[in-house]
Protein backbone atom coordinates (compact mmCIF):
# COMPACT_ATOMS: atom_id res chain seq x y z
CA UNK A 1 0.00 0.00 0.00
CA UNK A 2 3.36 2.49 0.92
CA UNK A 3 4.46 1.64 -2.24
CA UNK A 4 1.12 2.62 -4.35
CA UNK A 5 1.34 5.84 -2.67
CA UNK A 6 4.38 6.86 -3.13
CA UNK A 7 4.12 5.98 -6.53
CA UNK A 8 1.11 7.84 -6.78
CA UNK A 9 2.79 10.84 -5.23
CA UNK A 10 5.70 10.68 -8.14
CA UNK A 11 3.82 10.58 -11.10
CA UNK A 12 1.60 13.60 -9.73
CA UNK A 13 4.94 15.52 -8.90
CA UNK A 14 6.14 14.37 -12.39
CA UNK A 15 2.35 15.89 -13.87
CA UNK A 16 3.00 19.22 -12.02
CA UNK A 17 6.33 19.97 -13.59
CA UNK A 18 6.42 22.62 -15.86
CA UNK A 19 7.32 21.51 -19.23
CA UNK A 20 9.57 24.55 -19.65
CA UNK A 21 8.29 28.13 -20.50
CA UNK A 22 8.11 29.32 -23.91
CA UNK A 23 9.27 32.98 -24.60
CA UNK A 24 6.73 33.45 -27.75
CA UNK A 25 3.49 32.07 -28.65
CA UNK A 26 2.17 30.21 -30.95
CA UNK A 27 1.17 33.29 -32.76
CA UNK A 28 3.99 35.59 -32.43
CA UNK A 29 6.43 32.55 -34.01
CA UNK A 30 3.86 32.20 -37.06
CA UNK A 31 3.61 36.32 -37.48
CA UNK A 32 7.07 36.10 -37.43
CA UNK A 33 7.65 39.78 -36.53
CA UNK A 34 11.06 39.33 -36.09
CA UNK A 35 11.99 43.23 -36.01
CA UNK A 36 9.11 43.74 -33.16
CA UNK A 37 10.33 41.09 -31.04
CA UNK A 38 14.07 42.14 -31.01
CA UNK A 39 13.01 45.45 -30.02
CA UNK A 40 10.85 44.50 -27.38
CA UNK A 41 13.56 42.67 -26.23
CA UNK A 42 15.70 45.38 -26.25
CA UNK A 43 13.60 47.59 -24.48
CA UNK A 44 13.52 44.90 -21.44
CA UNK A 45 17.02 44.59 -21.37
CA UNK A 46 17.37 41.15 -22.90
CA UNK A 47 20.86 40.09 -23.73
CA UNK A 48 21.39 38.18 -27.57
CA UNK A 49 20.85 34.62 -25.71
CA UNK A 50 17.17 35.46 -25.44
CA UNK A 51 17.04 34.67 -29.20
CA UNK A 52 18.46 30.93 -28.75
CA UNK A 53 15.03 30.58 -26.37
CA UNK A 54 12.73 31.96 -28.89
CA UNK A 55 14.34 29.74 -31.61
CA UNK A 56 13.48 26.73 -29.83
CA UNK A 57 10.17 27.88 -28.77
CA UNK A 58 9.54 28.54 -32.62
CA UNK A 59 11.04 25.40 -33.67
CA UNK A 60 7.60 23.19 -32.39
CA UNK A 61 6.06 24.84 -34.97
CA UNK A 62 8.56 24.92 -38.06
CA UNK A 63 8.86 28.24 -38.23
CA UNK A 64 12.43 29.83 -38.79
CA UNK A 65 13.48 33.31 -37.28
CA UNK A 66 15.29 35.85 -38.74
CA UNK A 67 18.14 37.02 -36.65
CA UNK A 68 19.11 40.30 -39.06
CA UNK A 69 15.63 41.27 -38.55
CA UNK A 70 15.66 40.59 -34.85
CA UNK A 71 18.99 42.33 -34.02
CA UNK A 72 18.13 45.13 -35.91
CA UNK A 73 15.00 45.55 -33.50
CA UNK A 74 16.83 44.58 -30.87
CA UNK A 75 19.39 47.09 -31.60
CA UNK A 76 16.61 49.82 -32.02
CA UNK A 77 15.34 49.01 -28.61
CA UNK A 78 18.55 48.85 -26.74
CA UNK A 79 18.56 52.23 -27.52
CA UNK A 80 15.56 53.17 -24.98
CA UNK A 81 16.67 50.48 -22.68
CA UNK A 82 20.49 52.60 -22.86
CA UNK A 83 18.89 55.68 -21.62
CA UNK A 84 19.76 57.60 -18.80
CA UNK A 85 16.17 58.50 -17.23
CA UNK A 86 15.00 54.85 -18.13
CA UNK A 87 17.69 53.36 -15.73
CA UNK A 88 16.45 55.91 -13.23
CA UNK A 89 12.71 54.87 -13.42
CA UNK A 90 13.91 51.22 -13.80
CA UNK A 91 15.74 51.43 -10.45
CA UNK A 92 12.68 53.15 -8.71
CA UNK A 93 10.64 50.16 -9.89
CA UNK A 94 13.36 47.76 -8.26
CA UNK A 95 14.68 46.57 -11.38
CA UNK A 96 18.37 46.51 -11.88
CA UNK A 97 20.50 47.26 -14.75
CA UNK A 98 21.11 44.18 -17.35
CA UNK A 99 24.62 44.73 -18.69
CA UNK A 100 23.20 45.16 -22.74
CA UNK A 101 24.48 48.48 -22.99
CA UNK A 102 28.05 49.83 -24.20
CA UNK A 103 30.09 52.74 -24.72
CA UNK A 104 31.65 55.42 -22.42
CA UNK A 105 27.35 55.37 -21.31
CA UNK A 106 28.03 52.61 -19.17
CA UNK A 107 29.16 54.09 -15.84
CA UNK A 108 26.24 56.61 -15.82
CA UNK A 109 23.41 54.02 -16.84
CA UNK A 110 25.02 51.98 -14.33
CA UNK A 111 24.84 55.14 -11.61
CA UNK A 112 21.09 56.15 -12.33
CA UNK A 113 20.07 52.33 -12.08
CA UNK A 114 21.98 52.40 -8.66
CA UNK A 115 20.42 56.04 -7.54
CA UNK A 116 17.16 54.28 -8.58
CA UNK A 117 17.65 51.12 -6.59
CA UNK A 118 18.52 52.96 -3.38
CA UNK A 119 15.41 54.74 -3.56
CA UNK A 120 13.44 52.14 -4.24
CA UNK A 121 14.41 50.47 -0.90
CA UNK A 122 14.28 53.24 0.80
CA UNK A 123 10.36 53.79 -0.45
CA UNK A 124 10.13 49.77 0.87
CA UNK A 125 10.92 50.61 4.28
CA UNK A 126 8.66 53.59 4.43
CA UNK A 127 5.82 51.49 3.44
CA UNK A 128 6.63 49.30 5.26
CA UNK A 129 6.72 51.07 9.06
CA UNK A 130 3.60 52.83 7.51
CA UNK A 131 2.39 49.78 7.84
CA UNK A 132 3.67 48.99 11.09
CA UNK A 133 2.30 52.27 12.45
CA UNK A 134 -1.11 51.52 10.98
CA UNK A 135 -0.95 48.20 12.85
CA UNK A 136 -0.02 50.35 16.34
CA UNK A 137 -2.57 52.95 15.39
CA UNK A 138 -5.71 49.84 15.29
CA UNK A 139 -4.38 48.58 18.44
CA UNK A 140 -4.26 51.81 20.28
CA UNK A 141 -8.17 52.37 19.47
CA UNK A 142 -8.84 48.99 20.82
CA UNK A 143 -10.88 49.78 23.97
CA UNK A 144 -9.42 46.69 25.85
CA UNK A 145 -5.59 47.76 25.84
CA UNK A 146 -4.41 48.80 29.22
CA UNK A 147 -2.14 51.65 30.85
CA UNK A 148 1.42 50.25 30.29
CA UNK A 149 0.77 48.55 26.93
CA UNK A 150 -0.92 51.76 26.08
CA UNK A 151 1.99 53.81 26.92
CA UNK A 152 4.38 51.64 24.62
CA UNK A 153 1.90 51.43 21.71
CA UNK A 154 2.01 55.28 22.03
CA UNK A 155 5.82 55.01 22.01
CA UNK A 156 5.97 53.16 19.41
CA UNK A 157 3.90 55.35 17.35
CA UNK A 158 6.11 58.02 17.91
CA UNK A 159 9.13 55.71 17.39
CA UNK A 160 7.58 55.08 13.89
CA UNK A 161 6.74 58.40 12.87
CA UNK A 162 10.01 59.82 13.33
CA UNK A 163 11.31 57.17 11.56
CA UNK A 164 8.72 57.41 8.67
CA UNK A 165 9.75 61.40 8.73
CA UNK A 166 13.41 60.29 8.28
CA UNK A 167 12.80 57.90 5.36
CA UNK A 168 10.91 60.71 3.85
CA UNK A 169 13.33 63.05 3.77
CA UNK A 170 16.31 60.68 2.67
CA UNK A 171 13.84 60.30 -0.32
CA UNK A 172 13.84 63.87 -1.02
CA UNK A 173 17.85 64.54 -0.23
CA UNK A 174 18.47 61.30 -2.47
CA UNK A 175 16.03 62.91 -5.42
CA UNK A 176 17.89 65.94 -5.03
CA UNK A 177 21.53 64.00 -5.31
CA UNK A 178 20.74 62.26 -7.79
CA UNK A 179 19.57 64.83 -10.19
CA UNK A 180 22.47 66.86 -9.35
CA UNK A 181 25.04 63.94 -9.79
CA UNK A 182 22.87 62.57 -12.99
CA UNK A 183 22.55 66.24 -14.62
CA UNK A 184 26.23 66.95 -14.46
CA UNK A 185 27.32 63.90 -15.93
CA UNK A 186 24.93 63.57 -18.41
CA UNK A 187 25.83 67.10 -19.91
CA UNK A 188 29.27 65.86 -20.30
CA UNK A 189 28.31 62.69 -21.73
CA UNK A 190 25.96 64.03 -24.33
CA UNK A 191 27.74 67.31 -24.60
CA UNK A 192 25.64 70.02 -23.49
CA UNK A 193 27.53 72.71 -21.07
Amino acid sequence: MYRYYLQSFFILGLLLIPSGCATLSKHECVQGDWQGIGQRDGERGRDLSRFEKHKEACAQYDKTINLASYKKGRAQGLKSYCDVQHQLNLGIDGERYNEVCSGPIVPLLKEANNWGYRGYKVKQSLSESQSQLETVREKMREETVKRPERERLEYEERRLQDEIDRLRFELVRMKSEAEKSLSKKAKVYYGRS
